[in-house]
């Protein structure tokens, strides 16, 4: 299977059409095509510290980009959640098509009872801590996603940065900002909610874009597997 599977006019169609289909917002199918930086990251964490059969859960997976990169190059004990159920649906069809109708995707709210527990966990790219108050709660909320389904061996975050101070969306102008202040955060912060774990950080946004930071938070130490790609905290 091509490593530019996503990028081939055929699946670009495809992508284009579904959203249209199920009345999503075609930013998701021109995020796709952008191939950004956290997607292209996560990937290459994921295949430092995992093996091909580990179990990866993400949650908040949009239309799938990130699970069906992890297919292509392999990985095939795959599930994935979307709250959204147009996106959800657009993640389904879209994987069978692509010939990853393995990848099993469930649509709900996380934290969601689940039969497993995975090796490792994804949260990227997404933040569904709208009713958070302080950043104490955030904290907590990311803790309890991490162990809700048993401790992951993996939890891999994505946050947005402390440094980022903006109150503006930044797709829809005027509108109430995306991310919600108290779940922005700083290297501090991170240690502070996981003082007992290993972490590494790496950023994950391009310059022009809102500040993030992809934190890898684990009890076991990875520093060989991930020193030329990510820094200790």
């Amino acid at each position: 299977m091509s490593s530019d599977l996503l990028a081939a006019p055929k699946a670009t169609r495809l992508l284009m059409e579904l959203c249209r289909k199920h009345g999503i917002d075609t930013w998701h199918a021109r995020n796709s095509l952008r191939a950004p930086l956290y997607q292209r990251l996560t990937c290459d964490i994921v295949k430092r510290v995992a093996t091909l059969d580990s179990r990866i859960v993400e949650v908040g997976c949009g239309v799938g980009d990130i699970l069906i990169r992890l297919a292509e190059i392999g990985f095939c004990n795959l599930l994935g959640i979307e709250r959204d159920p147009g996106v959800h649906s657009v993640a389904t069809e879209r994987a069978k098509a692509l010939g990853f109708g393995y990848i099993e995707l469930r649509r709900g709210n996380y934290p969601i009872r689940l039969e497993i527990r995975s090796n490792v966990l994804l949260q990227i790219n997404c933040m569904y801590f709208d009713d958070l108050t302080n950043r104490d709660e955030f904290g907590c909320a990311l803790r309890r996603w991490s162990h809700f389904n048993g401790e992951s061996d993996v939890f891999l975050v994505e946050t947005v940065d402390s440094s980022y101070t903006s109150l503006e969306h930044t797709r829809f102008p005027g509108k109430p900002t995306e991310f919600n202040p108290h779940c922005r955060v700083s290297q501090a912060d991170m240690k502070s909610f996981f003082p007992e774990y290993h972490l590494w950080q790496v950023p994950s946004s391009e310059p022009t874009r809102v500040p993030k930071t992809i934190f890898l938070i684990s009890k076991h130490d990875y520093g060989i597997s991930l020193e030329d790609l990510m820094t200790p905290v």
